[in-house]
């Protein structure tokens, strides 16, 4: 379907201080000052130009794309491969470059009050898989180049969450410390036959596939019960389907990251900026239950059109407390002794 697309074009930031103001180069996508560089591939992986790089805050993709001379970069049989966040600039760029619209290839936006038909919405999934192999290249640079790792090696916990169509969490699995706790062992662990019915079929990704045979065994699923992209066999290319496949349901996949987005925006405690200061992981594991059924019952008041009242939204308050007719612990001052504690137990 994009045989046409000769070149991918996507913007990277890097974490970057120097002596501007660092709320100037403030990049929503690292939560931290940085720098934003246009990147140009080819269909092969390899890199033929690059911007100059320029503060986050004020440089958006499609700005960058106005400003670099894209005209005298590319021959005019070139497409390029863009996501949604150059498409309102595309107008001026073709006129200023003498450049037409059959040079560029980007998703179709949504009208305002319309949704998209059925083919649209294909077309967009597609196209966001196919393009998302650009992601290797900057994968690549990170991996190879520490100086370009954007990602702090840190203490962390994983946790394994089931969202249904609608995107509202159906359960979510014990955490569990990240090294050694891959998601292909943690499913293996969470008894999933026992949570799902036996005609459901749960999409994961590359990451569980090496441990679906044994899941299937344990708990009497069958291969139907699940959706995984296929797997390229050594030395062998995929076919053009299988890749359209894979392109298609990365893009229908990735839809579920909104859900982890949702989380981050909403509740400060999960935007992973700070660490989690917990005393157990059964602790970070109940809030984090907690915070997700919050955003469930505020979904499901939109879906369902409930009149909303004030106290409602009391949670998203900041320094909510949640109110309660008793005292449950004693207050610091008081001397904890053990009939105290049998009096709190007990009231």
């Amino acid at each position: 379907m994009f045989k046409h697309v000769t070149l991918y074009l996507d913007g990277h930031d890097s974490r970057a201080t120097y002596g501007e103001d660092k709320a100037a180069m403030y990049s929503y996508k690292l939560k931290k000052s940085g720098l934003r560089t246009q990147v140009a591939i080819d269909a092969n992986g390899m890199v033929l130009f690059v911007s100059k790089s320029a503060s986050c805050r004020d440089n958006n993709d499609g700005k960058m794309l106005q400003e670099m001379g894209i005209g005298k970069k590319m021959d005019s049989m070139d497409c390029i491969a863009l996501d949604g966040g150059y498409t309102q600039y595309i107008g001026d760029i073709v006129e200023k470059e003498k450049l037409d619209e059959r040079n560029f290839c980007f998703p179709i936006r949504k009208k305002r009050l319309q949704q998209l038909h059925e083919e649209e919405s294909n077309f967009n999934a597609m196209f966001g898989g196919f393009r998302s192999t650009s992601e290797a290249v900057f994968g690549d640079l990170m991996k190879t180049f520490a100086k370009f790792n954007n990602k702090e090696i840190k203490s962390g916990l994983r946790t394994q969450v089931a969202i249904d169509a609608n995107g509202m969490v159906l359960f979510v699995s014990k955490s569990a410390s990240c090294r050694d706790n891959n998601d292909g062992k943690m499913l293996q662990e969470m008894g999933i036959g026992k949570k799902i019915n036996n005609m459901d079929c749960i999409a994961l990704d590359g990451g569980y596939t090496q441990y679906i045979g044994d899941i299937m065994e344990k708990e009497k699923l069958d291969e139907r019960n699940f959706c995984f992209p296929i797997r390229k066999k050594r030395l062998q290319q995929l076919h053009e389907e299988e890749s359209n496949f894979n392109a298609m349901f990365g893009g229908f996949r990735s839809t579920s990251e909104a859900v982890f987005g949702d989380l981050m925006k909403t509740f400060a405690k999960f935007n992973n900026k700070e660490i989690v200061r917990v005393g157990s992981k059964k602790e970070f594991n109940l809030t984090l239950r907690l915070c997700l059924l919050l955003l469930n019952v505020r979904n499901f008041v939109k879906a369902v059109d409930i009149e909303e009242q004030p106290h409602h939204r009391g949670w998203m308050e900041e320094g909510v407390d949640y109110p309660r007719e008793r005292q449950l612990v004693p207050e610091l001052t008081q001397t904890v002794t053990v009939q105290n504690k049998l009096e709190f137990k007990w009231s």
